[in-house]
């Protein structure tokens, strides 16, 4: 069954649904997975309709739903979800949950917390290195970085090199408030670690992640399977 057809059996609050496209794409991430004993860790759970949706989904899986508030929402009939608290800031509060419900590590990772660049960049320094090999790393609603009205957002600002007579300008200033920022900075985790400080020299650093696919709402990190 496919993961809108799961959204709409349980029948969720419209605010708290994720959009069908959302779930459509994925789909093509999921659909491989979907019966294997998976570990998922999703940070914010809010009303729990997606970390109930995932638990449906992934039968045979652990789902580990972390909020920074208990909602009080009842999984009850989802013998496969684990709730915590914890504060996606905190690496104890993380590593100890990661160590009592996810001992093996994590196939994947989902941050639908806060959506604060900061805070996020905080998750991933502290969660990346329990990712197991060839596991997915996905970010939610990182537009946030471009909204007003967001605590760490702003609106689009476009930035125009400067040019000067006789010099090549090194760097390309653009927008990178907030979640924005954080994606941005994840290019960075999956281009540079394969390229050495000059043309010629070795890689200073593993390249550990495959691929990184950027949707309009959340983007897809993938581990590489070889050490």
């Amino acid at each position: 069954m496919r993961l809108t057809e799961i959204s709409a059996r349980i029948g969720a609050p419209h605010e708290s649904t994720k959009p069908t496209w959302m779930y459509d794409l994925y789909d093509r991430y999921f659909a491989e997975l979907a019966d294997r004993p998976l570990t998922l860790l999703e940070l914010g759970v809010c009303t729990g309709e997606s970390t109930k949706v995932f638990a449906s989904y992934f039968k045979n899986g652990k789902i580990i739903g972390m909020d920074i508030e208990d909602r009080g929402v009842d999984f009850s009939g989802y013998q496969n979800i684990v709730f915590a608290l914890g504060d996606q800031r905190s690496a104890e509060q993380l590593n100890e949950i990661c160590t009592i419900h996810a001992p093996g590590g994590l196939d994947i990772i989902i941050d639908d917390a806060s959506h604060f660049g900061s805070y996020s960049l905080v998750s991933y320094s502290i969660l990346y290195p329990r990712l197991n090999r060839g596991g997915l790393y996905i970010v939610e609603d990182w537009a946030t970085g471009y909204w007003d009205d967001w605590p760490d957002g702003s609106r689009f600002q476009r930035f125009s090199p400067e040019l000067t007579d006789g010099q090549l300008p090194k760097r390309l200033p653009s927008h990178d408030f907030g979640m924005v920022g954080f994606v941005k900075f994840l290019i960075d985790e999956v281009s540079h670690r394969g390229f050495g400080p000059t043309r010629t020299a070795p890689p200073t650093r593993p390249c550990n992640w495959e691929s990184m696919h950027v949707h309009p709402q959340f983007v897809v990190l993938r581990k590489t399977s070889s050490r």
